[in-house]
């Protein structure tokens, strides 16, 4: 404050006697009291002072006001945050404003009202520290403010009293004795009911210290009284209650008084406050109208004699109540303190009165106050002179004034006050309105703020005009947000005439809540229906654009199903109508509501800038904006709040909104009763109860006092009466259509230019992939209007008019001859009557655009809009046909080249990202239009019949146009085939060079465009038939056989085997395919399916025949439809649909005893078919109703399965997952319901609706104990099992479960595949894959006749929720391919029954030799079974990337007679495709033979597959037992997942490598395997590098318990050289043992078996599988190793030895991880343990005996011979793994090479000779990291010679042995091949073999020519030959021509 300020300031104060200066003031209150004391306090301040400095205002802000914004935080000066919560936190809490005024060092607390306004203690408290308090003193405040005091003392004062609880009681003066107070204070229930008798109902019930509507109750019973009573309690606690009766037919008047603490009291006339709701104050006015001018003179005489007495100072109230009947008041209450309704006051009189608080605060009496003075009609209102206040006369009421209190109460449920963001306040100043908020422009209302939030004021010279003003300012105040008001109904009442008449009263307005008398509604209900579904189809809309838009940001390619933006279905309620809605879009702006499938209205829209719409409805805009909500929908349409609920759920009571739970009424499982109070919350501090919605036994689910949000659940309720619980009913009535909006012209709606607009738009609509509804097809109209004369005079005539204005009259007259020159045309008629032709129209619309050109270039800008005529019609009427249909085509390819061009839709999208960069929305928009693929391409046939009917290829445009679109062929999209077709017989058509011989050509077109028709009625797996690729030959850039062959095709007549031509030229630039039977992998690895139709012919009159059946209305051929399953013209026809049903699954009713179908007995809409005696039921039910109607019955049956088929309309514009739930729910809700049988162990649900996919679900029944029942098989083929889901604690027990893996097959298919086998894993479906019958159509509502089903299932082991994060081992991880086959033919064409039969054992199994089943084995045929299977396999496999994988097959209907074919079927497969079935690792093939036998094929090892065939039942007798129980799959033991992890490796598991010798020595007579004994080392000194070798010992144990990554065998071989067997050590590495890493122990294991085939003459295999050498550091080693210096002041001298401590070596020690010697310290006597292997864990491999490998074998040359057998690496560098040996690699006898090399050529490149084979092996790496391996095969065959002893020496037993050598070789005549050796020693540079190709030339590795010579010791000696002898040797069989010479042969891998 300046110091002129503060001295104006204080002179004001001193001049009129003020006692003190305020300069400070806290504000103790919030909301519209804060806001309307600081503006009033500002604006008194500026009018005396004219400056802002003066008053220091501070305000007490809570949390919640600062979230929500409140406005009297924004205008005070300054803040204190204070608690949350309930007011006795804050503005009701005494001691915390006194703080709080200390601390800011506040001169005065401005209370204003409510909270801690009527509390004497403030004052009081204030007092105490000098501050100043804004109100009366504690002393009249407590003898007024009391409501009970203040009657005790109108009693003693002679002032009428309503009968109340103290009546009779006076006082002699202004105390009141203890004694009487009590008496009139009733402190119980009992006490209240006590003084009602003496009183009378009805009764009132007041709280002495409430105010503003709480605290009172009006009763009208004793039970009302006791609520009541309870309530005031409540509201407002510890303060003394009192009731009095209720006056009736009274009006609530008020008297505004003033008094100074000099002893003056005025009164500032009254108001009228009658209008109520619960006591709570609505409406206000005043003057007072309704009571005489002298009637209101002696209240206000009464009321300041009461001031008077009580010695009261300040603004207070003195209320009455007035009897409009008997004219008789009487005195009601005081209220000390400053009303909501002051600024009615105010208004009337001018006087602030904020503003005289303060100034009676500081001592000015009120003669001296300016606008009290001016109020008495003082001349000088700056003046001090008296008064006489008794005397002088008042300044008449200065007009009339109403004011309105706005609430965010909503007046539609009650007047429930609600809480939330305010998003938009717009009030909008009219003359004579005035309004004040407690928010901002944007704000809110929590929960703890009091519901008023705005008053309106409404000043005019009378009544009536008052009214109507106030009555506009509401219908412009606009409030939107998450809260409700009650504008609309205040502006509602005030239009009552009641209020006009000014008849109402006290109890009107509750009378009109009681009586349901609502306003009428601004809003028709269907209007409101409306727009609600254009805003939940625009937010739809822009979700999805939006999540599109956000995808293509990421680079992610969106789902197509996203790009379908314009086309929403979806269900709104509203007033408990629910009504079933469809909305498509015409454009962004335009969009169609069609009710119940039929249109009734077209919305246009615009988006407003703050998120509203502008929707334009039948010519009126509607201002439509969103709300936000956790349950439902929330708009305002027109200010007017509108809620969509969501779908009722009885089981659930929620909260409405926000608030506190105060207490139930019901207890914790008690029986709550629809529509009575359950319980009560506080909402902005007053208690509502809250209503039951249903009735049952509740269970609390929040407690008592805790805060609640909106959607919150309190109550879980269990339901008595389903049937009873109210929902929303479907609308069923007629819908007000709201007629579209109509601009008209000066045109008519039928003239030319209309209609070409209307469906111009429409084409273009379509075009772009939306809905057009003014026509179904707007081509045909337009067609007739484009390119008329009629269409040019109208155009040229709409145009005119927009240069009439500005042309001269010359121009003017040029253009009127020129339209009269086109108006000639269109009427003119020739001699013979005939109307003018085409060309004769064309010339002169050319004329008249070449004199409108002419008047362009003359006149200038003036004329450009005739530029859009030129542009048209420029070239005549033909021109105009042809550009505007060329446009269309052009806006078709601008759209779908990126989509045809592409491999698949992800493609597509991602290619137009990287065109339109920084541009997604209009991918957005290609995309979408992409999405009505099928409709835009009927239309653009339409055009191209046009095109072709007017020859308009001649134009460049349109012929470049035609030709882009003859190229739309793309093997992904069937939908562009038509329109391809139809453009390349237009080109081909406009190429022929003259008209006859285009005749004679289209006659072949068209004969193949009816083929091509008809292929392109397949679905799209089909779309690829041959003939189809045959005949898709180029006309642009192909050869001209294209079409002759064509022709070709299409003049077969009907001949077998036709020959289709398909070279290779007709391929070009196709993606390449890799055919797997009649599957292929194209480029992209998509799955597709096409027909090898035998005769083309016979196919096309098939297609032909169903064409006919369709026009008949047969739907393919067949009058089954999915409706036809539950309603039909016949019993027989619905029980013919059901038959075929399940006959399309291989399942034949009729030979089914008492199957079925029979109409149920208990609901006869209902049919049924029962299998397996009964045990699983089909129930058809035509609706959800009928289904549960029938279930008691079918449940009294006890049936083990039970299926729903059900008709279900909702399925359309629903997700899956929304469909699953209901699917869920109507389970769930029937076995809470006990409907369902307790021997029911499943359900399953089939949901089907026309024009949507059939929708499966399974449920099985949660058993306890864990574990499924025993499934069961029947005769049908059907495999069931009463459940798969095992007890969980998450599970009650009894509860159904969904099988997911069920989900998407009819149960009987789900059955047949034995789909709940899979339970042990997590199972999801990645691939489904069916055939129909040939020469049929998919029917669109029907199930397709098959002839098998595939289902592909990743199966994945189940992570248990407490080990998800933590390590594990290799997941059991597998594909499952189940197929259903229902022609067995599929699986056994060309397959022969063998002429041996199987020797069974009792149970019914024996094993299959498959060598001998498969001996005539044969490549798959493409219409086999088993090649769909391997494609399936194909494509899973190779992306999911498992092992272990599973082929199981159901031969549906099969028989025991099929058993010997289907063994030699699966043998054959097996030998056939063995290679694809391990490179797929297919460990099992599974088929059942019907219900008869079993036949498995078993691969564990990935070896050889083993076959078992079993029956069930005597094969000899006709009769065949039911099937044991057919047990879940289960998980990998140990040994198995070791096995996963070298398939997955490619490589195989150390322990099946014996299996190897085994299987290649069984494939000749009298071979086989011995006696195999594993040996393990025994003594540990092996251990230790350069120790002694340890020991190896024979061992008994299963596979897979080594602890050592290197494992070792005696193998007994028998073999034809060796009957009795020879023995030889077999060495591997186990790859799965620390990931194959050699360290010490694998060393030593390795060491000794090389030291024991060397000590006992034996030869050794090494099979080197290991992963390599990895270099890394032990981190643990590393951080706890310590060092041993030999001086440790200067390490430069080195140091002894790394050691450990014992504690660390005692961690580190375990298992081998690191070895020591213990050492002790001489000098510190510390036991340290020194370094001498770091083994290091997985990962880390210790290197120290990195060479052991190589020197053992280097040792053991000397006396035994080694093989290592060659692996191919896995990739470059040293990692490597073996590879699964073929049996081509290991044919005896076994080969060895005398060098301990590590070949790298894949083993099916070996073909070993009998005797001997050596190899030279070259070894190169290609440049791309593709692995390429290529082999030197040489041969030779030696005789047998004498071994030499020493031959590594060389020495003369050397030469010896290599002269014997030679001479054996030369007299047999042996063969012998050149073999390269490499030097050892002689330094000499390594040969190279050169590289055509010219890459970098590989590096030879040489090997030695060696001779094998059985000894008697079980040996074979090795003689190599050295270098001259060896070359001596070459030249001698180069010479020799009796030797026959093998060249080296190259084989890759």
């Amino acid at each position: 404050m300046s110091d002129v300020s503060s001295i104006q300031f204080e002179n004001y104060v001193l001049s009129r006697g003020g006692t003190r200066l305020i300069r400070k003031i806290l504000i103790a209150n919030n909301g519209l009291g804060a806001v309307k004391a600081i503006r009033s306090l500002r604006l008194w301040e500026y009018e005396t002072f004219r400056t802002h400095d003066i008053l220091h205002i501070v305000c007490m802000a809570t949390e919640d006001d600062l979230k929500a914004n409140a406005e009297y935080i924004r205008l005070a000066d300054e803040f204190v945050t204070v608690e949350s919560g309930s007011n006795r936190n804050n503005y009701a809490n005494v001691d915390l404003i006194v703080k709080v005024a200390r601390r800011c060092e506040a001169d005065a607390v401005w209370p204003g009202w409510g909270h801690a306004s009527e509390n004497p203690k403030l004052p009081a408290a204030l007092a105490y520290h000098d501050i100043a308090f804004l109100g009366p003193s504690a002393e009249s405040m407590d003898a007024v403010g009391d409501k009970i005091c203040a009657n005790l003392l109108a009693q003693s004062c002679d002032v009428n009293v309503i009968p109340w609880s103290g009546s009779g009681l006076t006082v002699p003066d202004i105390t009141i004795p203890e004694d009487i107070l009590l008496e009139a204070t009733l402190a119980t229930v009992e006490e209240a009911e006590a003084s009602a008798m003496k009183i009378g109902f009805p009764l009132m019930v007041k709280a002495s210290e409430g105010g503003g509507g709480k605290g009172i109750r009006m009763v009208s019973n004793m039970d009302e009284l006791r609520t009541g009573f309870v309530q005031v309690q409540a509201e407002v606690p510890g303060s003394p209650i009192f009731i009095q009766q209720l006056s009736t037919n009274s009006r609530h008047l008020e008297v505004q008084v003033v008094a100074d603490k000099h002893g003056n009291a005025i009164s500032l006339y009254g108001r009228d406050c009658s209008v109520q709701r619960r006591h709570q104050k609505i409406i206000e006015e005043g003057p007072v109208t309704v009571a005489p001018r002298e009637t209101c003179e002696e209240l206000e005489r009464g009321a300041v004699r009461l001031a008077k007495k009580v010695k009261y100072s300040g603004v207070g109230t003195v209320e009455y109540l007035y009897n409009i009947t008997t004219g008789v008041y009487s005195f009601l209450e005081v209220n000390p303190r400053l009303q909501v309704e002051h600024p009615v006051t105010e208004t009337i009189t001018g006087v602030n009165l904020p503003a005289t608080q303060l100034q009676i605060a500081m001592g000015i009496p009120l003669n001296k106050m300016p606008h009290v003075r001016r109020f008495y009609g003082e001349k000088d209102v700056m003046g001090v002179s008296a008064i006489d206040f008794d005397t002088a006369r008042q300044n008449p009421p200065m007009g009339h004034c109403i004011a309105g209190r706005v609430t965010a109460e909503d007046p539609d449920v009650g007047f429930k006050p609600t809480s939330g963001a305010i998003h938009a306040l717009h009030f909008r100043s009219l003359p004579g309105v005035t309004g004040n908020f407690s928010v901002g422009l944007t704000g809110g209302v929590h929960q703890f703020a009091d519901s008023q939030f705005g008053h309106i004021f409404a000043h005019k010279p009378t009544r009536d005009e008052a009214t109507t003003l106030l009555v506009q300012a509401l219908s412009e105040l606009s409030i939107r947000g998450e809260i409700h008001t009650n504008v609309k109904y205040l502006g509602a009442l005030l239009e009552k005439d009641d209020f006009r008449g000014d008849a109402h009263t006290t109890a009107w307005l509750d009378g009109l809540i009681a009586a349901a008398d609502k306003p009428k509604e601004m809003l028709h209900d269907h209007l409101v229906v409306v727009c609600g579904a254009v805003m939940r189809a625009t937010s739809r809309h822009q979700e999805l654009e939006q999540r599109v838009i956000d995808a293509l940001t990421r680079g992610v390619p969106p789902e197509a199903w996203m790009t379908n933006l314009s086309e929403h279905a979806f269900e709104l309620i509203y007033e408990d109508v629910k009504y079933n809605l469809k909305v498509t879009m015409g454009s962004h702006t335009l969009f169609y509501i069609e009710v119940n499938d039929q249109t009734v209205c077209e919305a246009e829209v615009l988006v407003l800038q703050d998120g509203g719409l502008k929707v334009l409805l039948g010519g009126k805009a509607h201002t439509v904006n969103y709300e936000k909500t956790k349950v439902g929908l929330k708009i305002h349409v027109d200010g007017h709040p509108c809620f969509f609920p969501d779908d009722f759920d009885p089981t659930k009571m929620c909260a409405p909104g926000t608030g506190k739970l105060l207490r139930y009424l019901v207890p914790d499982g008690g029986r709550a009763v629809e529509g009575v109070a359950y319980c009560e919350i506080e909402v902005m501090k007053t208690v509502m109860p809250l209503m039951a919605t249903s009735t049952g036994v509740v269970a609390h689910k929040v407690q008592p006092g805790s805060a609640l949000e909106t959607g919150d659940e309190l109550c879980a309720v269990a339901v008595e009466d389903p049937s009873a619980v109210k929902v929303s009913q479907p609308f069923s009535g007629e819908f007000t259509v709201i007629p579209g909006r109509k601009l008209t012209g000066a045109l008519g709606d039928d003239s030319a230019l209309v209609r070409f607009n209307v469906n111009a738009t429409g084409v273009v609509q379509l075009l772009a992939g939306y809905d057009f509804n003014k026509t179904k097809d707007p081509v045909t109209p337009l067609l007739e209007v484009l390119g008329t004369m009629k269409l040019a005079v109208d155009d040229f005539s709409e145009t005119k008019q927009a240069v009439s204005s500005r042309a001269s009259k010359a121009a003017l007259d040029e253009l009127a001859a020129i339209e009269n020159l086109m108006r000639a045309a269109v009427g003119s008629k020739d001699d013979d009557g005939r109307r003018a032709s085409l060309d004769e129209c064309t010339d002169v619309v050319s004329v008249a655009v070449a004199r409108v050109k002419a008047l362009i270039d003359e006149h200038g800008p003036d004329f450009l809009p005739l530029r859009a005529f030129v542009d048209q019609f420029e070239g005549g009427l033909h021109m105009n046909r042809v550009r505007v249909l060329t446009r269309y085509l052009e806006t078709y390819l601008d759209a779908e080249e990126p989509f045809a061009c592409s491999a698949s839709f992800e493609d597509a999208v991602m290619l137009l990202r990287s065109r339109y960069k920084g541009d997604a929305a209009a991918v957005v928009q290609y995309a979408h239009a992409h999405s009505r693929l099928a409709r835009r391409s009927g239309l653009v046939l339409k055009i191209l019949d046009e095109v072709s009917a007017h020859d308009m290829t001649d134009i460049a445009p349109c012929h470049d146009a035609v030709r882009r679109l003859m190229k739309l062929e793309s093997a992904s999209h069937a939908g562009y085939k038509e329109v391809s077709y139809r453009a390349r017989e237009i080109i081909v058509r406009k190429q022929d060079e003259s008209r006859k011989s285009r005749r004679e050509r289209m006659k072949a077109i068209e004969l193949s465009a009816s083929k091509m028709n008809l292929a392109a009625g397949h679905n799209r797996d089909d779309s690829l038939s041959d003939f189809g690729l045959a005949s898709a030959g180029s006309l642009y850039g192909g050869s001209e056989g294209d079409l002759a062959n064509m022709s070709d095709v299409s003049s077969q007549d009907g001949g077998a085997n036709t020959p289709v031509r398909n070279d290779a030229a007709a391929n070009d630039g196709r993606p390449k395919r890799r055919s797997v039977g009649t599957l292929f992998l194209d480029g992209t690895n998509t799955l597709a399916r096409f027909n090898s139709y035998a005769d083309l012919a016979e196919e096309g009159q098939k297609m032909k025949a169903y064409d006919v059946g369709a026009e008949a209305g047969m739907d393919g051929g067949d009058a089954f439809t999915w409706n036809t399953l539950f309603e039909a013209p016949s019993e027989t026809e619905k029980f013919a649909a059901i038959e075929t049903l399940f006959n399309a699954s291989g399942i034949d009713l009729s030979t089914i005893p008492d199957a079925g179908p029979k109409t149920f007995d208990a609901e006869p809409g209902v049919t049924c078919v029962r299998l397996r005696n009964g045990r699983n039921m089909v129930l058809f039910a035509p609706s959800l109703g009928h289904a549960v109607a029938a279930l008691p019955e079918a449940s009294a049956e006890k049936p083990e399965e039970l299926s729903f088929v059900i008709a279900y309309p909702r399925l359309h514009g629903r997700e899956e997952r929304e469909v699953r739930d209901a699917a869920a729910a109507f389970v769930t809700g029937q076995h809470l319901a006990g409907a369902l049988s307790q021997e029911t162990s499943r359900v399953a649900v089939t949901l089907l609706c026309a024009g949507a996919a059939p929708q499966h679900f399974s449920f099985s029944r949660n058993v306890p104990g864990g574990g499924p029942p025993a499934p069961v098989r029947h005769p049908s083929g059907l495999v069931s099992s009463p459940s798969m889901t095992s007890s969980s604690p998450l599970a009650p027990e009894g509860e159904f479960k969904e099988m997911s893996v069920a989900r998407g097959f009819w149960p009987h298919v789900a059955a047949q595949m034995e789909v709940e086998r899979l339970c042990n894993f997590q199972v999801e479906c990645v691939g489904m894959l069916s055939s129909r019958t040939h020469g049929r159509a998919r029917a669109a509502n029907f199930v397709n006749a098959s002839e098998y089903v595939i289902g592909v299932f990743l199966a994945e082991e189940a992570v248990p929720q407490s080990r998800r994060g933590a390590k594990l081992p290799q997941r059991d991880r597998r594909v499952f391919l189940r197929a259903s086959v229902y022609h067995k033919e599929l699986l056994l064409a060309g397959i022969e029954a063998p002429l041996s039969s199987h020797k069974r054992t009792p149970s019914g199994s024996f094993d299959i030799d498959l060598s001998s089943l498969g001996a005539n084995a044969s490549s798959v045929h493409d219409d086999s079974i088993l090649a769909d299977v391997l494609g399936s396999l194909e494509l899973a496999v190779g992306q999911h990337g498992t092992a272990w994988n599973h082929v199981y097959i159901n031969m549906v209907g099969t028989t025991l007679e099929d058993l010997p074919r289907v063994e030699a079927a699966i043998a054959s497969f097996i030998n056939t495709t063995f290679e694809d079935l391990r490179r797929l690792k297919v460990s099992c093939v599974e088929v059942r033979v019907g219900g008869a036998a079993d036949v498995v094929a078993l691969n564990t090892s990935g070896l050889k597959f083993k076959m078992t065939s079993t029956t069930h039942g005597d094969p000899s007798s006709a009769s065949v037992s039911i099937p044991p129980r057919m047990k879940e799959y289960p998980l990998l033991d140990k040994i198995q997942r070791k096995r996963m992890i070298c398939q997955n490796l490619n490589s195989t598991y150390a322990y099946d490598f014996p299996e190897i010798f085994a299987n290649v020595l069984a494939e000749r007579a009298n071979q086989g395997l011995g006696r195999v004994v594993e040996l393990v080392l025994d003594a540990p000194g092996g251990l230790a590098h350069g120790g002694p070798a340890g020991t190896l010992i024979e061992v008994e144990r299963a596979p897979g318990m080594n602890d050592v990554g290197m494992v070792c065998w005696r193998v007994r071989l028998l073999t034809a050289e060796y009957p009795e067997g020879r023995e030889i050590i077999l060495v591997a590495n186990d790859i799965t043992h620390m990931s194959g890493s050699l360290s010490p122990k694998e060393d030593a294991v390795y060491r000794a078996a090389f030291e024991l085939s060397v000590t006992e003459g034996l030869p050794c295999v090494y099979i080197s599988a290991n992963s390599g050498a990895r270099i890394g550091l032990d981190e643990a080693v590393k951080a706890a190793f310590r060092v041993a210096w030999h001086d440790p002041h200067k390490p430069s001298r080195g140091f002894k030895y790394l050691y450990l401590s014992e504690d660390d070596y005692e961690m580190l020690g375990t298992g081998g991880r690191v070895l020591c010697d213990r050492v002790v310290d001489e000098t510190t006597g510390e036991v340290r343990f020194a370094l001498t292997d770091v083994c290091g864990g997985q990962g880390v491999e210790c290197l120290q005996g990195s060479g052991e490998i190589a020197s053992a074998t280097s040792r053991a040359y000397k006396g035994a011979f080694y093989t290592l057998v060659p692996i191919r690496p896995r990739s470059r560098g040293a990692r490597r793994s073996l590879r699964t040996l073929s049996r081509a690699s290991l044919r005896p006898p076994l080969a060895f090479n005398p060098r301990h090399r590590r070949l790298s050529t894949p083993p099916d490149a070996f073909q070993l000779h009998p005797d001997v084979a050596l190899y030279g092996t070259t070894q190169s790496h290609r440049d791309d990291g593709v692995r390429h391996r290529s082999l030197r095969r040489h041969r030779r065959v030696l005789q047998p010679s004498v071994p030499a002893r020493d031959s590594a020496r060389g020495g003369a037993a050397d030469s010896h042995g290599r002269e014997r050598a030679e001479q054996g070789a030369r007299e047999g005549g042996v063969r012998v091949q050149r073999a390269d050796r490499r030097p050892e020693s002689d330094g000499r540079q390594r040969r190279v073999a050169p590289r055509r190709d010219g890459r970098r030339p590989r590096r030879l590795v040489d090997s030695s020519v060696v001779i094998l010579r059985p000894e008697a010791q079980g040996r074979a000696a090795a003689v190599p030959v050295s270098r001259r002898r060896d070359c001596e040797l070459r030249r001698r069989v180069r010479h020799d021509p009796s030797v026959d010479r093998v060249r080296p042969r190259r084989d890759a891998a």
